[in-house]
């Protein structure tokens, strides 16, 4: 019985589909005007959210090129590299990489692999991010010139497992004894993906109402 009244209720709206033109009408411009907005909101969700990442991206640029500067000022305001214990500049380097950044969640000043000067500095970490520098990036920034910056996408976890988009920004260092070291801060990109999400959920809500 209940078949037959779904086949009978589906007749009857083909009956009137066929036979109500204000019907066709009506359902048409729905459907394509439902279309037009899907479409223009799927548009401006991808460009919105380019804009964001393109935006934060250059932010974490500028502020990993002011702490390479400040950490290289560190080391080239030495003048005998025999009298200086160049543990504790390497310190006073990753303290004016923390006040010249713009709050990175981890800092870490880290020789490069081959080096083998005299009186090289430990390696120095703050944050609890740093095993997620891979070894494709090291590679990368260690056969750069001191100019440039690298960056890699990676996922935080937090002791919470709670996971977050981050970024990585490499760059070089010369230290005084002549080893090259390399800088690396660790950005958590949580901020910009609330962002999105606020700016996607306001679109999806435009669209229901249109």
């Amino acid at each position: 019985m209940r078949y037959l009244d779904w086949r009978a209720g589906l007749r009857t709206v083909v009956k009137l589909w066929r036979s109500s033109l204000q019907l066709r009408t009506v359902a048409i411009t729905v459907i394509l005007s439902s279309i037009t907005v899907w479409i223009i909101g799927g548009y401006m969700s991808f460009s919105v959210g380019t804009n964001l990442f393109e935006s934060r991206r250059e932010q974490v640029l500028d502020s990993s090129s002011r702490a390479t500067i400040a950490a290289q000022g560190r080391f080239d305001a030495v003048d005998d590299v025999d009298s200086v214990d160049l543990d504790s500049v390497t310190a006073l380097a990753l303290a004016a990489v923390n006040q010249a950044a713009s709050t990175p969640d981890t800092i870490a000043i880290l020789r490069t692999k081959g080096e083998d000067g005299r009186n090289a500095p430990v390696d120095r970490i703050s944050g609890g991010y740093a095993a997620l520098i891979s070894s494709d990036l090291r590679e990368t920034v260690a056969a750069s010139d001191r100019r440039s910056s690298y960056l890699q996408s990676v996922t935080l976890t937090n002791e919470e497992g709670v996971t977050s988009p981050g970024i990585i920004v490499g760059s070089q260092l010369s230290i005084p004894n002549g080893d090259q070291y390399e800088l690396y801060l660790v950005y958590d990109l949580t901020d910009t993906a609330q962002t999105l999400a606020f700016l996607q959920q306001t679109l999806l809500l435009g669209g229901l109402s249109l």
